[in-house]
């Protein structure tokens, strides 16, 4: 039997849904990036979603530290999550700091992949990852959840990508 999607890549929840308002910001939670090559942040907005929020993939040393922010590439859904072409993505863009478009982010998917070589900054090869999204929304809730694949371990049972310090 072939590993399930579970024993191969790692499935990171990084935040609480109730604390993701769209219009206050945060500074979701880090992942470790050393035992993965690969990393998925896929947001989806909520049908009330307004404004353009900010998102920065910050790179750091520890966990929760936004030293450096990395550019990363980013594909918008189509259409709203409802449609029948929801699972249809744009070309492949490159940002360091991506400004949500308001009739991409209601009801919609972005989709924001970075590998570890992206998380060396100046010659700094940096080790935990940390979306942070500013408070230029207006209004509505997103969810997060990254996935971390091209794993670098030896285990059908993952290691934590969690900070547990």
């Amino acid at each position: 039997m072939s590993a399930r999607f579970s024993q191969s890549h790692g499935i990171v929840p990084v935040e609480s849904p109730l604390a993701l308002n769209y219009n206050t910001g945060m500074t979701m939670d880090s992942v470790s990036m050393g035992k993965y090559g690969h990393g998925t942040l896929i947001i989806m907005g909520s049908a009330d979603c307004a404004g353009a929020g900010i998102l920065t993939m910050m790179a750091g040393a520890t966990d929760a530290a936004v030293t450096a922010a990395i550019t990363f590439t980013y594909r918008i859904s189509s259409a709203d999550v409802d449609s029948a072409t929801a699972d249809v993505y744009s070309a492949p863009t490159t940002s360091a700091a991506l400004t949500f478009v308001e009739a991409s982010i209601v009801s919609g998917v972005y989709v924001i992949e970075w590998d570890v070589e992206d998380m060396n900054v100046s010659g700094v090869q940096y080790t935990y990852m940390t979306p942070v999204l500013s408070d230029a929304g207006t209004a509505g809730i997103i969810s997060a959840v990254i996935i971390l694949s091209e794993p670098r371990y030896e285990k059908d049972i993952m290691p934590t990508a969690i900070p547990t310090a």
